[in-house]
């Protein structure tokens, strides 16, 4: 085998590149541009070309600097500002503009330490846009997962809960409104506007339950006695028509689960209870209820 040393070679003109092949025509070659643009390595004749066109690039010190586009397999890393270290066996790509892993796209990475596409190790990370499957979220929307594709979703608010409270032992008096809701109180409220109850979240109020115990006090008749709900001491929405003509010691119960009154976080309700003319009043009733919002 021989070896060709080479210490000065000129081309003939601007135009004319210089090319050195192996003995074997269709082999690999070095061809260097007359016009100085770069250094293009051709594994086979006019195929496979791996051309060198930076300021700089030591490939078996893993360093890159400088180069307007690098391209592994079908990932692009853009425009690398002055990187210290790209190593493809490692997956560290540092001070890159936009990094391509599949369909998602981080653009900005600044001064990280390490980004792999197995597992991400980043010391500091900007991130300009990040898509899932070629679209960005909207307003509102959160990046999620159903295990098989990441996509955007509307956030879900937390709802679902209950507020609760209870009377204790009142004595009724015919054709006489009261409010009850916050306040476990024993007294009778004839004001509205005391026993508020505040909503913590907006929704809907769907259903509310209510349980009227005799507490060993005197059962009256069977006189309806409407209850309502009162929003911000402005609308009444009738929860339901009780009765207490329970005896001592037993109790009823009532529901309304086909309520639809729309709250916002901040409002308040209250129950309504309009006496009717009793013709026995009922004496130590108790109540414990709970509404239910959505």
């Amino acid at each position: 085998m021989s070896t060709l040393t080479v210490t000065n070679i000129n081309t003939a003109n601007a135009g004319t590149d210089l090319t050195v092949k192996t003995g074997n025509n269709i082999g690999s070659a070095i061809v260097i541009s007359a016009n100085g643009t770069g250094i293009a390595l051709q594994v086979s004749s006019g195929s496979n070309t791996v051309t060198i066109n930076t300021n700089s690039m030591a490939v078996g010190a893993n360093v890159i600097t400088n180069t307007t586009s690098f391209t592994v397999g079908n990932s692009t890393i853009n425009t690398i500002h002055s990187a210290t270290n790209i190593t493809v066996g490692a997956n560290s790509y540092i001070n890159s503009s936009a990094v391509y892993v599949g369909n998602a796209t981080v653009n900005s990475v600044m001064t990280s330490n390490n980004l792999t596409t197995n597992s991400v190790n980043v010391t500091t990370l900007t991130v300009a846009t990040i898509n899932a499957n070629g679209t960005v979220g909207t307003a509102n929307q959160v990046l999620t997962s159903n295990g098989t594709t990441t996509y955007w979703a509307t956030a879900v608010t937390a709802k679902n809960y209950a507020l609760t409270g209870s009377l204790q032992k009142a004595n009724f008096v015919s054709s006489t409104t009261y409010f009850f809701g916050s306040q476990p109180q024993s007294g009778l409220i004839t004001t509205s506007g005391v026993n508020k109850v505040f909503v913590p979240a907006s929704g809907t109020l769907t259903s509310a339950y209510l349980v009227a115990y005799n507490a060993a006090g005197t059962a009256g008749t069977a006189e309806a006695v409407p209850i309502y709900i009162r929003v911000n001491n402005t609308t009444d929405y009738l929860f339901a028509n009780i009765t207490l003509n329970m005896v001592s010691s037993t109790a009823n119960s009532f529901s309304n689960t086909a309520l639809s009154i729309a709250v916002n976080a901040g409002d308040y309700f209250e129950f309504k209870q309009v006496d009717p003319a009793w013709a026995t009043t009922p004496t130590n009733i108790m109540y414990a209820w709970t509404a239910y919002i959505t």
